[in-house]
């Protein structure tokens, strides 16, 4: 049995990897195609006199749930270090713009070099980023075979700045997509597609800031009248700078105002995700973006393409952070807010000393170096 299971983890990463660098020296800026198949409540946008609905997107997550992190003594440790009274938090950026961050990660198979890169924000003042599990999976890489490397860019253009580890990914994401991660054109609906990373230090062993500027997190359930409210979008897209010059053009951070076009579940009969009408940064790199209300708080994170033809080229999806601290607690234990607090180095040396030994085992097992 864990034969099985380790062969299709190892299917997985290399499946998923090689999607994400198809070609030696290209980038490949992950924003998957929104999954339209599943959605089986009516797609038709509301219109004057129409009551907006919640649409269903079934869940492709029926089985039970690895539960490592609850079913497992050590990660208890950073829970007891957390019950010491922490410093009091700072406020969140004025300006939301200021923890966004561009995630550019490389990692080498034989004589090819691939990258990638996207987009994330940080949450929490001590450095902790949000973004997407397929962004944050090149850090897998990077810790189980130790040819890989992940680093933060700030700023407009985005500039190398910071060091950046691991925190969390979800392990059932992972085991889920194994057969369709070898698409050169993925497509999924966003389920459990998020990451924690924390910043450990500076580039070129620079301290790293004290406190960073974050994003407040607004996770309480979004009402269904949020559809046709104003949101911004800020990212770093990079499909279009690419096409048009070479993988070393800077990449320019980019906001765009939009609304809340359609509202969906995946099943708990509340708002997972929402879909965005269509803007000029709605393309690749943007993946890991926050959707920000107008008072800047962060309502969601950016996960798929949406529908163009419903929603206008350019269209996004997003995972509400509803959804994602419901989901980190299933898995965990422990909801968002906590997660990101405290000792967070301990936790993600935590995280890594039990699932980097067993991704490790899993490449042993199939014979790779």
């Amino acid at each position: 049995m864990l034969n099985v299971l380790t062969n299709t983890l190892v299917a997985i990463l290399e499946a998923y990897l090689a999607v994400t660098g198809q070609l030696a020296a290209q980038i490949e800026s992950l924003l998957p195609e929104a999954d339209t198949a599943p959605q089986v409540a009516s797609t038709e946008a509301p219109t004057a006199g129409t009551a907006p609905q919640l649409q269903y997107v079934e869940s492709r997550y029926q089985r039970d749930l690895p539960q490592i992190l609850i079913d497992t003594a050590p990660p208890q440790t950073a829970t007891v270090i957390d019950g010491v009274p922490q410093p009091q938090q700072t406020d969140p950026a004025a300006n939301p713009a200021d923890a966004v961050v561009n995630l550019y990660c490389t990692y080498e198979t034989g004589d090819m070099r691939h990258a990638m890169t996207g987009t994330g924000f940080i949450i929490h003042e001590q450095g902790v980023i949000l973004t997407n599990a397929h962004v944050a999976q090149g850090l897998i890489l990077e810790e189980v075979r130790g040819n890989g490397n992940c680093i933060v860019r700030t700023g407009n253009p985005a500039e190398p700045t910071y060091e950046v580890e691991l925190l969390y990914i979800s392990i059932a994401w992972i085991i889920e997509h194994a057969d369709e991660l070898a698409q050169t054109q993925p497509k999924g609906t966003g389920e459990r597609d998020f990451a924690l990373l924390y910043i450990s230090n500076g580039l070129n062993n620079e301290p790293a800031p004290a406190r960073f500027p974050y994003l407040d997190i607004y996770t309480e359930l979004l009402s269904i009248d949020a559809i046709g409210r104003p949101v911004r979008v800020t990212g770093y897209p990079a499909a279009t700078v690419f096409a048009n010059d070479s993988i070393t053009a800077p990449l320019t951070l980019e906001s765009a105002d939009t609304r809340v076009t359609e509202m969906m579940t995946f099943g708990a009969n509340v708002a997972d995700v929402f879909s965005l009408s269509g803007i000029p940064l709605g393309e690749q790199g943007v993946s890991g973006s926050p959707v920000t209300d107008p008072a800047g708080r962060a309502l969601g994170m950016i996960s798929t393409l949406g529908n163009a033809d419903m929603f206008g080229s350019g269209s996004l999806r997003a995972l509400t952070l509803s959804y994602i601290d419901r989901t980190i607690t299933a898995e965990s234990g422990r909801d968002l807010d906590s997660y990101v607090r405290g000792d967070v180095a301990l936790r993600s040396q935590l995280f890594r000393d039990l699932i980097v030994p067993f991704l490790q085992n899993v490449l042993q097992d199939a014979g790779v170096e």
